[in-house]
């Protein structure tokens, strides 16, 4: 897998959290690679999770 920079960016907003996920990498060709190898069907499927858990939890609470 080549090299790369994750940043995750939170935000709040009238009591909703905005997740800003970006990935760098070094050259175009790193990039192509992990998007041959499912990189967007990967990270989609994290995230749907994590909603999932989160309404999930919220459900709990009431």
């Amino acid at each position: 897998m080549p090299p790369g920079l994750m940043t995750l960016e939170f935000s709040e907003e009238n009591g909703k959290t905005t997740i800003v996920n970006r990935w760098e990498y070094p050259t175009e060709s790193d990039l192509d690679l992990m998007l041959e190898m499912g990189a967007i069907d990967g990270l989609t499927e994290v995230w749907d999770r994590l909603q999932s858990y989160l309404t999930q939890l919220k459900t709990m609470e009431k």
